[in-house]
């Protein structure tokens, strides 16, 4: 059961990471649509703008409609959009392109959502890092085939072989939400996720959404504090992932084929060691010590690279080996500072902040390298944003260990009883 719910947004990563490889194919060998860096801009902007509003709006969907009908829905919505983008590629129509990326764009990021709450309610509250670790885990090899498996299949067949080459990973995630649906259903709903409009009980569909939207906005300040830390961290590790390659031939004068192959070692690397961090996490616990540690670690990495004191091989090891903690604890703890019912809306609202964080940060990461001309103020306001993740930490764990310790207690699950709602 846990290998189809992690291949719920499996195409939906795959998506999101073989443009990189296609990029070239598409500026040079696309005479129809007359590809520019603008062009390619707008297509990706269309893909993450959507993600600015829809998990949210989504993941209250999910949770008055149920997530078995969801899951379905948006699976579909996703497929349908890529295939709309191909046919406009084939047919040399730009803007029926980025209109299909925003219709795959709407469906994307809720599948995400889904597949995380019905990993919340499926696993108990000692096993959410386990089940949030082998997530993390999937959605590393499919972005690992995703860069390595496409550009192959563009040499041999053309960029619009790649293209239907990447749908038939979509309509593989579809028919694992068939099967996963089937088996739930089947199983009288004791299996996966429960309705959540069952849980909600009877009434109007605007009364049970409103009810979700009050428990979301009771819910204690840990729920913010750890949806603020995940779009922090997120954008202080893959925002140096992006330009990584960039940075090493000009800050260290490695040639372009030895940046890359250094830049590349950051997410192999966190997804072999992802395995390994859900052992130690379920073994020891103190979940919220090792995001501190992480954290710590990860400030070092940025400041060594900053004054160039170590080697960056060293330095990208230290932040792929905390990337490989954080995600983790942070998506198992968010369940846990929220009420069951509004799973949905909770992780909707943290891809909501991740996707305004994504897209705010590398605005400003662009500017900042074009107007200096270095990485140096980059590197430093990474250096800031970790700084001030770490007094996040600390304020979490303060406020955890004064209301129950619902995050650093992973013996049980958190019923609604525990969790402490602000007035």
């Amino acid at each position: 059961m846990l290998l189809l719910i992690t291949l719920l947004p499996f195409g939906a990563h795959f998506v999101k990471n073989y443009f990189s490889s296609l990029e070239v194919y598409f500026l040079e060998q696309d005479p129809k649509l007359h590809f520019n860096e603008t062009k390619y801009g707008t297509v990706m902007s269309a893909i993450w703008i959507p993600n600015l509003f829809m998990p949210f709006f989504g993941g209250l969907f999910l949770d008055s409609k149920g997530h078995k009908q969801g899951i379905i829905m948006f699976l579909s919505v996703e497929l349908i959009g890529h295939v709309i983008f191909t046919l406009a590629m084939s047919c040399g129509n730009f803007w029926m392109a980025v209109f299909g990326e925003a219709v795959y764009g709407l469906g994307s990021g809720v599948v995400v959502v889904a597949m995380r709450a019905v990993v919340s309610k499926f696993f108990l509250a000692k096993e959410l890092s386990f089940g949030m670790g082998i997530t993390i885990a999937m959605a590393g090899v499919s972005k690992t085939l995703a860069k390595a498996s496409v550009a192959p299949v563009a040499e041999r067949w053309g960029y619009m072989g790649a293209l239907w080459y990447v749908a038939l990973w979509q309509v593989l995630s579809l028919l694992a939400g068939l099967v996963y649906v089937r088996l739930a259903t089947s199983a009288g709903n004791h299996v996966g996720m429960e309705e959540a409009g069952a849980e909600a009980g009877p009434g109007p569909k605007d009364r049970r959404v409103r009810s979700h939207l009050v428990a979301l906005r009771r819910s204690t300040l840990s729920f913010w504090l750890v949806a603020i830390l995940h779009t922090l961290l997120n954008i202080a590790y893959h925002l140096f992932a992006n330009y990584s390659g960039h940075f090493l031939v000009e800050n260290y004068k490695d040639s372009p084929v030895r940046g890359g192959f250094i830049s590349a070692v950051m997410p192999l690397v966190g997804l072999v060691c992802a395995p390994i961090a859900v052992l130690i996490l379920n073994r020891w616990g103190s979940q919220l010590f090792v995001l501190l540690f992480a954290n710590i670690i990860t400030i070092m990495a940025y400041v060594l690279l900053l004054e160039e004191r170590a080697g960056p091989v060293v330095c990208i090891l230290m932040l792929a080996f905390c990337e490989s903690f954080v995600p983790t604890i942070l998506l198992s703890a968010l369940p846990l500072t929220v009420h069951p019912s509004v799973y949905g809306a909770a992780f909707g609202m943290a891809e909501v902040l991740s996707a305004i964080g994504n897209i705010l940060s590398n605005v400003f990461f662009g500017y900042s390298k074009d107007r200096t001309s270095s990485y140096k103020d980059d590197m430093v306001s990474l250096v800031v944003v970790c700084v001030v993740c770490l007094g996040l930490t600390l304020l979490l764990l303060f406020w955890d260990a004064k209301h129950g310790k619902s995050l650093l207690n992973r013996g049980k699950r958190t019923t609604p009883a525990d969790v402490k709602l602000l007035g």
